[in-house]
C-alpha cells in the first residue's frame, strides 16, 4: 500500500490524489510499515491531503 500511496502522491501511473496517498498510507502504517508511517507523518506536517496536524506528524 506504500507505493500504491507513493504512485497517488506523485502522480505516477494514475492521476495525483493526495488524500489517496494518506489512506494508502495510514492502511500501510496501520501495519507496522515504517516507510508508510513516514510518508503519512510527512503528509500531516504539510498538510497534503490531510488537515496539516504537527501532533499527528510525530
Amino acid at each position: 500500500m506504500c507505493n500504491l500511496g507513493l504512485c497517488y502522491e506523485q502522480g505516477e501511473g494514475l492521476e495525483q490524489d493526495a488524500s489517496k496517498a494518506v489512506e494508502c498510507y495510514l492502511q500501510a502504517a496501520q501495519q507496522g510499515h515504517p516507510p508508510a508511517q513516514t510518508n503519512l507523518a510527512v503528509c500531516y506536517l504539510h498538510g497534503s491531503g490531510v488537515g496539516q496536524d504537527f501532533s499527528a506528524a510525530r
